[in-house]
């Protein structure tokens, strides 16, 4: 276990039990993720940190926690506005390799992993806001991110002032059930984000307690 991994145990209680199903695929499908992550999917499983970040899983059976389906639907969308509202990528990730989507929050922000082209050792975690252009990029894996945030040694900006809370949670998003929880219908960021942009507005929040 990476020592990031073994702080955010001390920080983050997981939940006492997780769901083979919902643990990422052995074999090609887990290639593409770094290290702390598949860690990460092995403790804890899919589900919300303080009510607010959610972890994503690849090939979930809920599309709106499905990190396959929405990595590419929330880069297709931020291509889709490059050149008309703020850049496609931050020029912190312009020597990085493509972006892989680990979390979204109740905000509509996007968060992923970059690897290093030359470096492998090298990495990023970046998050795009929801309502609006702005880029957060930390240079860090994806645990040291979560742990340095949740004990407030980490300012996000693209993030509201009140988190992380104090005493933190983390609630699974199978509840134990063997069935995919429910999809909500508020759950499609960059759609909303694409529809709000031309219409002047803003992403609508979006509650975790309703992927349950």
């Amino acid at each position: 276990m990476k020592d990031w991994t073994r702080l955010l145990l001390s920080v983050l209680p997981p939940p006492e039990e997780v769901s083979p199903r919902w643990r990422i695929p052995a074999g090609d499908d887990a290639t593409a993720y770094p290290g702390d992550y598949l860690e990460l999917m092995g403790l804890y499983g899919p589900g919300c940190v303080d009510d607010f970040l959610c972890l994503l899983a690849p090939q979930h059976p809920n599309e709106n926690l499905d990190a396959h389906r929405l990595g590419p639907a929330w880069m297709k969308g931020i291509e889709e506005l490059a050149g008309t509202v703020g850049e496609r990528l931050p020029p912190e990730a312009e020597d990085f390799g493509d972006l892989v989507a680990w979390a979204g929050t109740d905000n509509g922000d996007m968060c992923f992993w970059i690897p290093g082209r030359r470096n492998p050792s090298a990495h990023l975690v970046a998050i795009r806001a929801g309502r609006d252009d702005e880029w957060s990029v930390h240079p860090m894996g994806i645990a040291e991110f979560l742990v340095k945030w949740l004990r407030h040694r980490l300012v996000v900006p693209v993030f509201p002032d009140d988190v992380p809370a104090d005493e933190h949670s983390f609630t699974p998003l199978v509840a134990g059930s063997p069935d995919p929880p429910p999809a909500p219908p508020s759950t499609h960021y960059l759609a909303e984000l694409i529809l709000a942009t031309e219409n002047g507005g803003t992403i609508p929040r979006t509650d975790c307690d309703a992927i349950h």
